[in-house]
């Protein structure tokens, strides 16, 4: 599937499809921080879960802001 591009940023419009690495390694990523919540905050699991969600929905809209802004070029050429 290809990419639609916003300006230098490749998107996927469509949720789940053309998944890659980049996906698990960001869901890898977040269950540390769960963990550590659930352990040290004695948080509710709903609680827990909208925390990561919100927090990886931050880090993404961050990363799309800055290489649209900054033009970072995060995507390597074989990929536009």
């Amino acid at each position: 599937m290809e990419p639609v591009w916003v300006g230098v940023v490749p998107t996927n419009p469509i949720p789940f499809r053309g998944i890659e690495l980049d996906f698990y390694m960001n869901i890898v990523m977040m269950v540390p921080m769960g963990v550590y919540l659930a352990l040290f905050k004695k948080w509710s699991g709903w609680r827990i879960l909208l925390i990561g969600v919100l927090m990886g929905t931050a880090i993404e809209s961050t990363q799309f802001v800055l290489d649209t802004v900054l033009h970072m070029s995060r995507w390597s050429i074989s990929t536009m």
